[in-house]
């Protein structure tokens, strides 16, 4: 019993405080046109990912709508690497009669893109949920990334989503680490019981 007892207290102070889990939104494809500074983006395949807390509360009061902001990003760019970039302004998740879509406004409050996915893909856009890898619908649109959001910036990445160059999306829930440590030594503590209840039979 003692050594449950200091399994546990081991387990609090690793764990530290409880947080939620990061949420992130990923987007994939290929670049039509961009720089990071000196460097052309053109063709380059590139994987965005901009982050929340997954406790964080819906900031649009809409119903139907839901609207996270201040949100950490970061890219990876073929061949260049990743670029750490400024926090996003927002992610806006709502439903059309024809699709759902995603408003993404990049870092200084910058360029808006709207991406367009399969309908129903979202559930209720008014909550984070786990969905995808899914494409978008190539209707035409934009996909803008701009670090900072301001004129001439040093890193521009710009995609057109069309039918022949669709963007990829998906979202994902990861534990964090003192989540997956706390876990672990539940676990641990559950076979040395185990252990205690056979020796004892």
């Amino acid at each position: 019993m003692s050594r449950v007892v200091v399994l546990l207290f081991v387990a609090l102070l690793l764990g530290g405080p409880a947080y939620a889990d990061p949420f992130t939104w990923t987007f994939s494809g290929i670049a039509s046109a961009g720089h990071w500074d000196a460097n052309d983006l053109t063709g380059l395949a590139y994987t965005l990912r901009v982050t929340t807390d997954s406790a964080a509360p819906n900031q649009n009061p809409f119903h139907g709508f839901g609207t996270w902001g201040n949100l950490p990003a970061e890219i990876n760019i073929q061949t260049l690497g990743i670029r750490t970039l400024g926090n996003f302004a927002s992610i806006e998740q709502f439903s059309t009669s024809t699709s759902d879509r995603l408003r993404v406004r990049g870092p200084n409050g910058g360029t808006e893109s709207v991406l367009q996915i399969p309908l129903g893909v979202l559930g209720d856009p008014a909550f984070l949920s786990v969905f995808g890898p899914v494409q978008t619908l190539g209707v035409g649109s934009m996909f803008k990334i701009t670090d900072p959001g301001i004129p001439n910036p040093p890193f521009e990445l710009i995609q057109l989503d069309t039918a022949t160059s669709r963007i990829t999306v998906s979202t994902t829930l990861a534990p964090e680490p003192a989540t997956i440590t706390l876990l672990g030594m539940g676990l641990a503590v559950a076979a040395i019981r185990s252990r205690s209840r056979r020796k004892r039979n």
